[in-house]
């Protein structure tokens, strides 16, 4: 909806705080009117991926998780689905949470592999290589980063190119 469009404006214009709240109206209007899980579930992650931009991590979190228990989603929208649990992963580790999110991103990378979602293979390959640099696994890192910058080759992402760039 409208709302959507407005917060996703914002929060690439770094305004937050009119990003969140125009989000909120969203999920308001998505209650009141709009029974569309996958509509519901691009609205949470995107308010909780706000969230987790502003640093609010517990809040990023709760959203996440509220999305990624819609009923069936996981076979209604697997997309949507692995995107929801690499944001939460990488929210976790943000966090400095590393507990499960190896096995969250694997999940994660299953699916979008089976769709095949080449932007979000590449991005969590960017996050798996993260976690593995915090745990000194240096030499899977480079390799995960090299694989994604491959993908990247394939799928010309720009906001992929940024995330290798800054590795």
């Amino acid at each position: 909806n409208l709302h959507n469009l407005m917060a996703i404006n914002y929060n690439q214009l770094e305004q937050y705080s009119k990003a969140l709240e125009h989000h909120i109206i969203a999920l308001k209007l998505l209650e009141k009117f709009d029974s569309t899980d996958y509509n519901l579930a691009t609205t949470l992650n995107n308010t909780g991926f706000v969230y987790k931009t502003m640093g609010k991590y517990k809040n990023a979190l709760n959203h996440f998780n509220r999305a990624i228990l819609i009923d069936s989603l996981f076979y209604k929208n697997p997309k949507v689905y692995a995107m929801l649990l690499g944001n939460k992963a990488h929210t976790k580790f943000e966090m400095g949470d590393t507990l499960d999110i190896l096995n969250l991103y694997k999940f994660s990378s299953r699916i979008r592999y089976s769709i095949p979602h080449i932007y979000g293979i590449a991005s969590n390959k960017i996050n798996i290589a993260d976690y593995y640099i915090l745990k000194k696994y240096t030499l899977n890192a480079i390799n995960l980063i090299k694989e994604s910058k491959e993908l990247n080759n394939f799928s010309k992402n720009y906001f992929i190119r940024i995330r290798i760039r800054k590795r």
